[in-house]
């Protein structure tokens, strides 16, 4: 927005680039995309969150695990490295809760939809969409609350 508002020219922004930080974010992203791949942090989150048998201990251990973490793996690397795992518990629980939401959200949900019409009740989407949506999104809303 600088540059295109003439705040600051190209030349200047250019010489502003801190080149030593861009070198250590890109190794650290390297770096987090290696650990992905090898199936390091799929290892890592099974024995860091396998333990945790509730949302307490989920929104009590992860503060807690990452800034232990931080501390020995510096910030900028624990959020590279530890942001596929904390999403990933959020998008899977929040895909499994939505996915009810229609007909074709979840294999359940299509058998169970084959099923009625070999039986002579053609449910449409529609339908079916606004009878689940308001389940789905309670079902959302108490799993927020969780976290």
């Amino acid at each position: 927005m600088v540059l295109l508002s003439g705040s600051i020219g190209w030349e200047a922004a250019w010489r502003a680039i801190d080149w030593e930080v861009i070198g250590f974010l890109f190794g650290v992203f390297v770096l987090g995309q290696a650990l992905t791949e090898s199936g390091s942090l799929a290892r890592a989150r099974a024995r860091l969150l396998g333990g945790i048998r509730s949302a307490d201990g989920l929104v009590l251990g992860v503060p807690f695990g990452s800034g232990i973490d931080s501390a020995l793996l510096m910030n900028d690397t624990l959020a590279v490295i530890g942001t596929p795992l904390t999403l990933l518990l959020a998008l899977t629980a929040g895909s499994t809760i939505a996915g009810n939401l229609t007909r074709v959200g979840a294999a359940s949900n299509v058998i169970v939809a084959q099923a009625a019409e070999r039986q002579g009740e053609h449910r449409r989407f529609w339908r079916f969409l606004a009878v689940g949506a308001p389940l789905t999104g309670f079902q959302l809303l108490v799993y927020w609350l969780m976290l």
